[in-house]
């Protein structure tokens, strides 16, 4: 992957899409983790600053997160907004109870997705969604969750190619470093749920694309293929029935 040329037509893809829909700028979901940094700067690269709007959205006290996210969006020239979620999850953990942690995980997720909708529409914005296509593809989302969102800058892009998009446009170090997850509770990883590393997943994403996966174990194969195969749901459209047929 050639960054300079891909960084470049996502920012025309912004540009291109913003103007289609008739609207002023772009609402951002930012976590503090590599995906939502990416799109960040990628939209800040692309509009006027004074049109982007990064928006966080903890769950939990995190000072050290909260640093973070403000320290680059100050460094980009973009204002943050921030709505604390903790008290909306907590009355549904409350109310929901017993829910399981995917449960609360998945009404977070939701949830924010909401707050950002809201956000774009006082701004007269499009919704950036910030998934990768690795996750994407091994239905590592949550449905109508961080899935949602009006264009999907970095959605062909695979996890590792996202971390090479990052050190050509010098998304902070300690980003880059970070472990990546959703931030729904606590010690909770991405890599820990999906059982590999990137580096791994993204290899066997490629070889059964191309067809062959004889360079990874068989039980790590498997293990991707049930992932990609039950979660097509999550990827197709809505199922409506077809009524002109008998």
């Amino acid at each position: 992957m050639k960054s300079k040329a891909t960084a470049a037509k996502i920012e025309k893809f912004i540009r291109v899409k913003v103007k289609e829909a008739g609207r002023q700028g772009t609402v951002v979901g930012v976590s503090g983790g590599l995906d939502s940094a990416v799109c960040l700067y990628l939209a800040a690269n692309s509009l006027d600053k004074d049109n982007i709007y990064p928006v966080f959205l903890p769950v939990r006290s995190n000072n050290k997160l909260k640093g973070r996210v403000k320290n680059f969006c100050s460094a980009l020239g973009v204002k943050l907004k921030t709505y604390d979620l903790s008290d909306i999850v907590g009355l549904y953990r409350k109310k929901a109870a017993p829910a399981t942690k995917m449960q609360a995980g998945n009404f977070t997720a939701r949830l924010r997705t909401a707050f950002l909708y809201s956000e774009a529409e006082s701004r007269a914005s499009l919704v950036i969604n910030t998934s990768n296509l690795s996750e994407t593809m091994v239905g590592y989302f949550t449905k109508w969750g961080d899935e949602a969102g009006d264009i999907s800058p970095i959605g062909g892009l695979y996890k590792t190619e996202v971390y090479t998009l990052a050190e050509y446009l010098k998304v902070p170090g300690q980003i880059i470093s970070a472990a990546p997850t959703a931030g729904f509770f606590k010690r909770q990883t991405d890599e820990g749920e999906l059982g590999m590393n990137y580096d791994k997943l993204d290899g066997i994403l490629r070889a059964l694309k191309k067809g062959s996966c004889k360079e990874y174990g068989e039980a790590e194969v498997a293990r991707v293929k049930t992932m990609v195969n039950k979660s097509a749901h999550k990827r197709d459209e809505i199922s409506v029935p077809d009524l002109e047929r008998e």
